[in-house]
This record gives C-alpha cells, structure tokens and sequence, in this order.
C-alpha cells in the first residue's frame, strides 16, 4: 500500500530561506508533512481545483512589505475563492482582513514567538483537521424509513 505525500508549502518572502525554514521542516517531518519552498510569483501557476495550503512566516519589515504586495496583488481574492489555507506566523499581528476570511476558514495567525514544538503540533493538527474537513462528503446519511410496528 503507497501511502501518499503530505505536504505544505511555505512562502519564501526573502533572496534566501531563512534558518527556520529548516528547523520548521524538521519539526513537521515529524508528523510526516514536507515543507516546500515556493517563490510567491509562483502561486498563480496553482491547481485551481483543489485546495492548497500555504505558510507565511514574517519575521522582519522587508518580508512584511513583500507579504502586504502578495495581498494586494493576489492572496486575499485566493484566499476568498478557497484556494489557499493560509498558516500566518507572524509576530506583527493578524491581516486587516482576517475576519471575513477566518469565518470561511481559509486563514490561522499564529502570533511570534512560539517554539517550533508547539507551532508544528499545531499546524500539523490544523492540517490533517481542515484536509479531512475539505475531503468529506457534503451530503448526510441516508434516510431510513420508520419500522412499522404492530400495536
């Protein structure tokens, strides 16, 4: 039996990735999920059928303005249309809009600084929680009829 890959994009905000990067992948391995660099120009290239799941982690003012251009640009329309699950580590503070796009459960702030223990557990959770939410049937049980007892 093939069991398939679980994975979880992050999205790299600098030249380079950072250090945490790595220690945060390491942290999810755990629980069996890949981290997966992707550049931010390459969202748009994106399965539009099917729901993927993103981490932003902003640590300073040149990852923030770049975060802030990718949401203007292109995230909060993808966010809105649930294209994307956004994981927000920031310690800067939760989006403007965070709100209206919590409620279709598209987006998590996690405020900095938490130890990557703690992140990833809850992450991971959040992960496997919202994709077996994403994959379940829409429509209830079937109906069953009454059984006709005899008075």
């Amino acid at each position: 039996m093939s069991e398939t890959q679980e994975f979880i994009f992050y999205l790299q905000l600098t030249e380079e990735l950072p250090q945490s990067f790595f220690v945060l992948a390491e942290h999810l391995a755990y629980y069996q999920i890949s981290l997966v660099p992707v550049q931010p120009d390459d969202l748009n290239n994106f399965d539009e059928s099917s729901r993927h799941y993103l981490v932003a982690q902003i640590t300073d003012m040149t990852s923030l303005s770049r975060f802030r251009e990718l949401r203007r640009r292109y995230l909060d329309v993808a966010l809105m249309n649930k294209r994307f699950f956004l994981f927000h580590l920031s310690s800067f503070g939760s989006v403007v809009m965070a709100d209206k796009i919590e409620r279709i459960n598209t987006y998590y702030h996690f405020p900095l600084p938490l130890s990557y223990d703690v992140l990833s557990r809850a992450i991971s959770g959040l992960y496997y929680r919202e994709k077996k939410q994403f994959q379940r049937w829409p429509g209830g049980r079937r109906s069953r009829l009454p059984s006709l007892v005899a008075s």
